[in-house]
């Protein structure tokens, strides 16, 4: 399963490609798209032990030390469905926000001795972000100044997303602690069998 964010509209489906792939031959149980920024203020730092990833900490729950880091959670992952669930179960809401975290599930796995990987992505305004008119301005920008393109690209990207499943909105404001909630709650609910398989795309605005 792959999970996307509906604001990125310089995502490129190649990255996509590389990301599947990637996620397949190793056959993780989660592969995570990963970037390096310089200022990552709001984002996730990826913690690493011996050059693998062990972590993802969220801004507001991390030390200096880790908001020091530079590579950051871009929100796009690709899941193997098998653990996913069960795994869902355990995420805690214990943190800064009080929200379910679904990044802590790199860090549940990892405990439990199952592979995570990453892809870092090459340019990293492919994950620049539509939400609000600052970030949106910088999305215009990367197009060359169209602002027509960066909204048909949008528009685009959440035709495909329906057209994959079942299109979850994302609660405004809830960006990924909501979806995790979500999640949290359809792990509860599914059956052991065959669990509805749906992607989440967050709100474009």
């Amino acid at each position: 399963m792959v999970l996307l964010s509906g604001d990125v509209p310089l995502l490129r489906p190649e990255t996509l490609q590389r990301l599947v792939r990637t996620h397949l031959t190793r056959g993780a149980a989660a592969t995570v798209l990963t970037a390096r920024v310089s200022g990552p203020h709001e984002y996730g730092r990826i913690v690493r032990h011996d050059g693998r990833i062990a972590a993802i900490v969220e801004h507001k729950d991390a030390t200096p030390e880790q908001r020091a880091i530079d590579e950051i959670n871009s929100g796009i992952y690709a899941f193997a469905l098998e653990p996913l669930f069960a795994a869902l179960k355990s995420i805690g809401s214990a943190n800064a926000q009080a929200e379910y975290y679904l990044p802590d599930l790199v860090a549940i796995y990892r405990a439990q001795g199952r592979e995570v990987e990453t892809v870092l992505l090459e340019d990293a305004r492919e994950i620049l972000g539509v939400r609000g008119a600052r970030r949106r301005s910088r999305c215009t920008t990367a197009f060359g100044g169209r602002a027509d393109l960066a909204r048909e690209r949008v528009r685009r990207y959440q035709q495909v997303a329906r057209g994959i499943a079942d299109l979850h909105v994302a609660e405004r404001g809830g960006g990924c602690g909501g979806i995790a909630a979500r999640a949290h709650r359809e792990a509860d609910n599914s059956s052991s069998g065959s669990p509805v398989v749906k992607v989440c795309v967050d709100e474009a605005t």
